[in-house]
């Protein structure tokens, strides 16, 4: 993440993107021609005949079907083991892993014109957003990163890289890591999660003058932060010594290579302890005077997680800078504050859009980005250079309105994430809606909602859903079940219709201790030793026969020995 460049090219850079959007049409059009003339010689180029539709690129709807990653997997499973030319010309030297929120992972084809895309919107224009917008935000100094390149990179059969796209991206900057970032190289390639953040904070203290904190997802932004409390005696003590405290589980070169670029800073050190025993509860603004912001994803399921960091960061300005994944950058957020506002960002990918009401179908007609209609929702289908062509991204965006002539867009919901049981369609939006607005009616706050999760209870008749929900304070089960039924039924009116039909019954909640969202995430870790800290996003959905038990035993044991 490149920051703090010079003013003059930041402006270029946000120039640029505005002349691409009011030119959005013709830039999609044009990178659907120059994705078909690269890949015309192609096995998937041949079989559906590229080199024609780059003189009649109309006919490409008509031409090449929408897939699905499991139309795609058998020729990219033949990528991965070191066959050329099958969905892409370019030699493909990376997979990117993507996290399997709603099932099992997939690699996804990121040859360099398709990473290209990638490092032009992180190393440009993600950072010359608060750059321009905040007040200092072009000062040249570093910030903190909480992200990881740790872990030895797989191969695949045919000796590619494997690896979660930010993990490859990260590595690719290294030799920058130390003008960007507060922590050193060595500290991203630690392995241990805890160790990893604990030296972040470390590194980060050092730097009175941090300029921003940047966790990848709110919720480990949040967590990062209240660790600094847990880890303040150590902190202060490492700080004031200039040394690695001995309980982090290093390898001698790690520690060594740490130690190296460590020097004793006891005024700093009395500085940062000073802060800790004052109690304030935004603490990161005393311990960084001169922090400008804060960066992570707000939206879509991380939105839960918004009040108590608000609540931990007060009024500094929070950026949710794009909508991206490892598919494709789809849109970019041009304003501070406001997550919900991503421009669609033009030459990323060739995209395309199904009206929601088409999206069942296998095969439904799409409409291009400039048909799109203020207010309604599509699913987002996208070519990309990497070898999905026409490729549903199974990502539901509603249309907030225009940048230029290209499409602002917020995120509705992945799909998967719906609870449909009789037809109800409550989508994730909707669910997190009426949890968090029922506990904040019973508990008198907005910021006392940790997290929760929904299994659809088919077993029970009339089948029923089951929230599994953490809180911070205590309450009454049966009123939380009651004030989540009068929400649910205010945030989504199929809900209440099926209700008084008795077609469903009314949710079921239950309660989990301190800790457990938390211990859910290292235990799903566990399972997918593939998937990093960085990618996992919250299961709004019970994913499994297996994590439903894991929620159940919590639970149990929550009633058996008290919260």
């Amino acid at each position: 993440m490149l920051h703090g460049a010079d003013p003059a090219r930041t402006r270029l850079l946000l120039q640029g993107f505005a002349r691409a959007c009011r030119l959005a049409p013709e830039v999609n059009h044009a990178t659907l021609r120059e994705i078909l003339a690269d890949n015309a010689g192609t096995e998937f180029g041949r079989a559906h005949r590229f080199a024609g539709l780059q003189r009649e690129p109309s006919a490409w709807r008509r031409a090449v079907p929408l897939h699905r990653y499991d139309d795609l997997a058998a020729a990219i499973d033949r990528m991965a083991r070191g066959e050329p030319n099958v969905l892409v010309a370019e030699p493909v030297n990376f997979f990117a892993r993507t996290s399997g929120s709603t099932g099992a992972g997939s690699l996804i084809p990121t040859p360099p014109k398709h990473q290209a895309t990638f490092t032009r919107y992180y190393a440009g224009l993600i950072p010359a957003v608060p750059s321009l917008a905040l007040l200092g935000g072009d000062e040249p100094r570093p910030g903190l990163a909480l992200i990881s390149a740790a872990g030895t990179q797989q191969r695949t059969a045919g000796g590619i890289a494997v690896g979660s796209a930010s993990t490859g991206g990260l590595r690719r900057v290294q030799r920058f890591a130390e003008l960007l970032w507060t922590s050193p190289w060595p500290v991203f390639t630690v392995e241990d999660v805890a160790a990893q953040w604990y030296l972040h904070a470390l590194f980060a203290l050092r730097e009175r003058a941090t300029q921003f904190l940047w966790g990848v997802f709110a919720p480990h932004l949040l967590e990062w932060l209240r660790m600094l409390a847990v880890w303040q005696v150590d902190l202060v003590r490492d700080l004031a010594d200039g040394r690695v405290t001995r309980e982090l589980p290093l390898a001698a070169a790690q520690r060594e290579a740490i130690a190296a670029r460590l020097r004793p800073d006891p005024a700093r050190a009395r500085e940062v302890a000073a802060c800790f025993a004052s109690g304030a509860p935004t603490l990161a603004r005393r311990l960084w005077p001169r922090l400008r912001y804060a960066m992570a994803v707000i939206t879509g399921g991380f939105a839960a997680y918004l009040p108590r960091l608000r609540r931990v960061l007060g009024d500094l300005p929070i950026y949710t800078s794009c909508y991206s994944a490892s598919e494709a950058v789809v849109g970019l957020n041009l304003e501070i504050d406001r997550p919900e506002r991503y421009v669609l960002t033009p030459g990323t990918a060739h995209f395309e859009f199904i009206p929601l009401a088409a999206a069942e179908r296998e095969q439904p007609e799409t409409v291009p980005p400039e048909a799109l209609e203020p207010g309604q929702s599509y699913e987002v289908v996208l070519t990309n250079r990497g070898g999905l062509y026409r490729y549903r991204l199974r990502d539901v965006v509603r249309v907030e309105g225009w940048y230029e002539r290209a499409p602002v867009l917020s995120f509705a919901w992945r799909q998967g994430t719906v609870v449909d049981l009789v037809g109800e369609h409550s989508s994730e939006a909707q669910l997190l809606a009426a949890v968090a607005a029922a506990s904040a009616r019973l508990i008198g706050r907005d910021d006392a909602l940790v997290d929760f999760t929904v299994h659809g209870d088919t077993d029970a008749a009339p089948p029923r859903y089951v929230i599994y929900v953490e809180l911070e304070v205590e309450v009454d089960v049966e009123a939380l079940a009651r004030a989540v039924e009068a929400s649910l039924g205010a945030h989504n009116p199929l809900f209440i219709d099926y209700r008084r039909g008795d077609r469903i019954g009314p949710p079921a909640v239950k309660l989990l201790p301190t800790g457990s969202f938390t211990a859910l995430a290292d235990w799903r870790l566990a399972r997918a030793p593939d998937v990093s800290a960085a990618q996992l996003k919250p299961a709004r959905r019970v994913l499994d026969l297996e994590m439903l038990r894991w929620l159940d035993a919590r639970a149990r044991d929550r009633d058996d020995h008290g919260r």
